[in-house]
């Protein structure tokens, strides 16, 4: 797989310097609840604050959901903007950046300019 944005593999993105250790069973955890999309990193992200749960090394490896949230591919966004504003980007916006300034569980920000010049 190709790195993050921080240079490191999916499988260690946020997860410090182990590249060739195998992942823990709280590693495909996250990974799991990652690639299953929001509801489920949702679900993690709470998980992350219960100690009555689980243990430490879970709520540790999920509590990486609370703020390393992994951002929509450009593409996926331009499609999401095609299918709810019924037109590419660049025919909506005088600029728009598909590098987003910040992710969440639920959604992602991006810097654009209307046709109008404002932003």
């Amino acid at each position: 797989m190709p790195p993050d944005s921080k240079g490191l593999s999916p499988s260690r993105a946020g997860g410090g310097d182990r590249e060739d250790a195998p992942l823990s069973n709280a590693e495909h955890l996250r990974l799991a609840l990652e690639e299953l999309g929001p509801t489920f990193i949702k679900l993690g992200q709470v998980l992350s604050t219960r100690s009555d749960l689980l243990p430490p090394e879970f709520r540790n490896e999920l509590a990486k959901l609370q703020d390393d949230a992994p951002a929509l591919p450009a593409g996926t966004v331009e499609e999401l903007i095609v299918q709810e504003l019924g037109a590419l980007p660049t025919a909506l916006f005088a600029a728009f950046d598909p590098e987003p300034l910040a992710c969440a569980s639920i959604g992602q920000s991006h810097a654009a300019t209307s046709m109008d010049r404002r932003r």
